[in-house]
């Protein structure tokens, strides 16, 4: 792993080795008591350079620790004890040096000192640049790509391998067996672990701008650790198809962290658009099982913020999880996680309904209006986001909350009108057309009208709106019969 400060390193060494000869070329002899007073000197110098570096090295590690230990891997790199090895050597040759009356130590002793004070500017360089919290996270995420290297040697990978095809789809941790490879990954959840506790203390301490760089860098790990190692997300998250999975390490930290830091409007954000960030580099990879692990954590921090009751965080967790992830989902036409992220998000609107929360209902219902218009207006078909918007609306009637009733059957007049206006007829189809005969026959004047109104805010021509809803009226009057 390349060291921020190492071209500097190979610089200053490069220029201390030709100060070094060029002055033992060109330094002129002198006295013997000119030149014991000047190792003399120069010792002292070395001494005072050691004095002052190492203490100031300390006190920046110790400012830095707070976010992690691996601050301290700074004062004792390879390249930091190297140097002050070479500054006690030349110290300890300079002090020396004075019992020999030959004319070459005073020369090799003033080379010395000169490129311990030319090295100084690459040491003071390097602690700068990796004290800094970016690059300490940074090496924290390499050290945990390292590990997951060393853990999954091709043996652990052909042991894990071969259980999954023995298993063939079934959920493997039904039945109580055990895999090795769970007890293998341990190791790498301690670096993610690092990362946590350096979010949360940055968080504490009021430094958002350290902790979404945090955010950032847990991300970047779970994608480098779960798109190259793509058993693993297959291993936690079981058949895409089935509901349950297996806690991830590092994505199930983004959990524990959103509950943590929903109470923040800036940070919970920063968390929630890494989180849903990682879910699309799954659906772009064609790797959905990522996909999955991801949209969990997304549920389960909705259910914390409705029961925190906090509108905000759970707008932000809806737009994520329905317009962004549920609508990539449809645009990249990976039906099976479309399927998947629909049955997450028919929990979540369900249990809203149930809690007697109809503002929070209602951020849901708005949010798949708006991801299933977008689908359609840009040719894509998706007959999930229909079949939810019938199921709230269903549900909702039997808890009599008429109002979210009534958004449903909105959206869903709407989303209908502007699938016939684009001749999609797999949606229009797809809504089943007892569905949407009934659906009309609970349709009052009143939102018909209101139906209208977001047909035309959303663009559509009121005479082909006009001309659905009779055509509607006709199929409505011969389903009544």
């Amino acid at each position: 792993m390349k060291k921020r400060g190492d071209p500097f390193w190979v610089i200053g060494v490069g220029i201390s080795a030709g100060v070094f000869f060029s002055i033992f070329l060109v330094t002129p002899d002198l006295p013997e008591d000119v030149a014991r007073s000047m190792l003399f000197s120069i010792a002292q110098i070395l001494v005072t350079i050691a004095t002052l570096a190492i203490p100031i090295s300390l006190i920046a590690a110790q400012m830095s620790i707070r976010y992690s230990t691996e601050a301290l891997d700074v004062i004792f790199s390879r390249k930091a004890i190297l140097f002050f090895l070479w500054l006690i050597f030349s110290a300890v040759y300079s002090m020396v040096a004075p019992l020999n009356s030959n004319q070459f130590p005073p020369k090799i002793a003033v080379g010395l000192v000169t490129s311990c004070l030319i090295l100084l500017l690459p040491y003071f360089y390097e602690v700068k640049e990796r004290l800094k919290p970016e690059n300490l996270f940074k090496d924290l995420r390499m050290k945990a790509i390292n590990e997951i290297e060393k853990t999954l040697k091709e043996k652990k990978k052909r042991e894990a391998m071969k259980d999954l095809e023995e298993l063939k789809g079934v959920w493997f941790w039904s039945g109580g067996r055990s895999f090795p490879l769970l007890e293998t990954l341990s190791p790498i959840d301690y670096y993610a672990d690092s990362l946590h506790n350096a979010i949360m203390t940055a968080y504490h301490k009021n430094d958002y701008n350290v902790a979404e760089l945090g955010l950032s860098e847990l991300r970047y790990l779970a994608k480098t650790v779960y798109l190259k190692h793509k058993m693993l997300a297959r291993f936690f998250s079981g058949p895409l198809v089935a509901e349950e999975m297996y806690n991830p390490p590092i994505i199930a930290r983004f959990l524990i962290l959103g509950t943590e830091v929903m109470h923040n409007s800036r940070v919970f954000g920063s968390l929630a658009q890494n989180l849903r960030n990682l879910a699309l580099d799954g659906v772009f990879n064609g790797m959905p099982e990522l996909g999955k692990l991801v949209t969990r954590q997304f549920l389960f921090l909705g259910y914390g913020a409705l029961d925190r009751k906090m509108d905000r965080p759970f707008r932000e967790i809806t737009n994520m999880l329905i317009y962004w992830i549920f609508g990539m989902a449809v645009y990249e036409g990976q039906h099976d996680f479309e399927t998947l992220v629909s049955k997450q998000i028919r929990q979540l609107g369900l249990h809203t309904i149930d809690r007697g929360e109809p503002e929070y209902s209602k951020s849901i219902i708005i949010e798949l209006g708006n991801t299933g218009y977008d689908t359609i207006k840009n040719g894509h078909v998706s007959k999930n986001v229909t079949d939810l918007l019938l199921s709230l609306g269903s549900y909702a009637t039997t808890k009599n909350e008429h109002s979210l009733s009534t958004m449903c059957i909105v959206k869903l007049l709407v989303l209908a009108a502007k699938a016939r206006s684009e001749e999609m007829k797999e949606i229009v189809d797809g809504l089943n057309q007892s569905s949407l005969n009934e659906v009309f026959c609970r349709s009052r004047p009143s939102i018909i009208e209101q139906a209208k109104k977001e047909a035309e805010y959303r663009g559509i021509d009121s005479n082909d709106f006009n001309k659905f809803i009779n055509t509607l009226t006709q199929q409505g009057d011969a389903y009544k019969e």
